[in-house]
C-alpha cells in the first residue's frame, strides 16, 4: 500500500514499539493563484518576436514564411533537403504576392 516510512523496531518493559527513522516532510501546497502568477513569469512566446512586426503601420499585412535553414546540422534525426525548403517557401512568396500585391512578404 504505497511507499511505507523507514522505522526502527525496539522492545521494551512496555512492549513492542518503534520509533521513525526518515520521517517524510510535509508538501508545501500553493495557491491557484500563485501557481498562475509563476505560469506567467516563466511564460515565453511560442512565435519570434521579428521587428518588421513592430514597424508595421494600420492596415498593413505581413506574412512570415519560415523554413527549416542548416539542415546538415541536424540530419542525424531528419533527411530534409534545404534546397526543396528554400524553392518551396519562394514558391508560397511568389503566389501570394500575385494574388495579394500589397502583402508583405518576410
Amino acid at each position: 500500500p504505497g511507499k511505507q516510512p523507514e522505522v526502527k523496531f525496539d522492545h521494551n518493559d512496555s512492549g513492542l514499539g518503534y520509533r521513525i527513522v526518515k520521517p517524510y516532510k510535509l508538501r508545501n501546497f500553493k495557491e491557484k493563484y500563485e501557481i498562475d502568477e509563476e505560469l506567467k513569469q516563466n511564460y515565453s512566446s511560442p512565435f519570434r518576436n521579428f521587428k518588421e512586426y513592430e514597424n508595421l503601420r494600420n492596415n498593413e499585412i505581413l506574412l512570415t514564411i519560415e523554413y527549416c535553414t542548416n539542415c546538415k546540422q541536424h540530419q542525424s534525426s531528419t533527411k530534409h533537403d534545404e534546397e526543396k525548403y528554400y524553392n518551396f517557401a519562394v514558391s508560397v512568396k511568389q503566389q501570394v504576392l500575385g494574388q495579394f500585391p500589397i502583402v508583405k512578404v518576410l
